[in-house]
């Protein structure tokens, strides 16, 4: 008997990005066009955010733009977990993630190797992908850019711990060293939360500085110590430390706003970043 065929529905269509798939299409084409950066090198690994594209479409825009003219077979999504922590790796049983765009298969086969190096730490966490919705909002970029022939290989990390970012990466850099397809990561992360402009705009500032860097153990002692804050970064610590094991030594900062900037109400904001990891 045939498995049965499973589809990760969306969630957050219709609220954080359009849900009628012409104006989907157009929002996307826009934001590509209209705030595009000129790219340095193909990269290796995107940060972007998981926000309403309300509030962050530039920075998608920027972040996605970098992939214009790519040819690529798999796209690493790392998000963070919004509603519960747990302290290991989720991937997903779904065969594809629905958009409404048109959907994108998950490649099993990636799947099933990240499950067989470590049985302890990865397994297929359905419950947690079915209310994630980090990796979904990059899926209408991706589809927009690369179509459907493009595979993706969800992951969510469960908790930002040292052991669980040094896993993932040592286990990204077994998958990506068999070099049997072109990869790109991608660490979805959103930068402050809830802070007056001023402080954000500091806050993020730092972020952006210690991120320049590419010292991961320097950027996760800084996360531990609120000295910069980031819901997803324990997905850039991860990207940072398989950036590092694949000899990348580049990062161009390609933008960063706050949600102060498109609602122009600043007692609260939430900051977005995209930037661009290479050789």
């Amino acid at each position: 008997m045939n498995k049965e065929f499973l589809k990760r529905p969306t969630i957050v269509d219709g609220f954080f990005y359009p849900d009628a798939k012409d104006v989907l299409s157009i929002s996307v084409k826009t934001s590509l066009t209209a705030y595009s950066i000129p790219k340095v090198a193909s990269p290796f690994a995107l940060i972007t955010p998981y926000a309403s594209y309300m509030y962050a479409s530039r920075v998608f825009g920027a972040a996605y733009s970098q992939l214009i003219n790519e040819d690529i077979d798999t796209i690493i999504i790392i998000a963070p977990i919004h509603k519960m922590a747990f302290p290991a790796i989720a991937l997903s049983e779904s065969d594809c993630f629905s958009c409404p765009l048109g959907d994108l298969f998950v490649d099993k086969e990636d799947n099933e190797f990240l499950l067989e190096q470590n049985k302890e730490y990865f397994f297929y966490g359905e419950k947690y992908h079915l209310q994630e919705h980090s990796i979904e909002v990059q899926l209408p970029f991706i589809y927009t850019l690369l179509g459907n022939k493009v595979k993706i290989l969800p992951i969510i990390l469960g908790e930002t711990n040292t052991k669980l970012t040094i896993l993932l990466a040592k286990t990204l850099f077994s998958l990506l060293s068999r070099k049997q397809k072109k990869y790109l990561v991608v660490a979805a992360a959103d930068l402050s939360c809830d802070l007056k402009y001023e402080k954000a705009m500091e806050t993020d500032q730092k972020f952006m500085e210690v991120l320049k860097t590419m010292d991961a153990d320097y950027f996760a002692e800084q996360l531990a110590l609120n000295q910069i804050k980031s819901l997803g970064g324990g997905g850039v610590i991860s990207v940072l430390r398989l950036a590092e094991m694949m000899g990348m030594k580049n990062i161009n900062i390609l933008k960063y706003m706050n949600s102060g900037d498109v609602t122009h109400d600043k007692f609260k904001v939430e900051g977005y970043l995209a930037a661009s990891i290479y050789q």
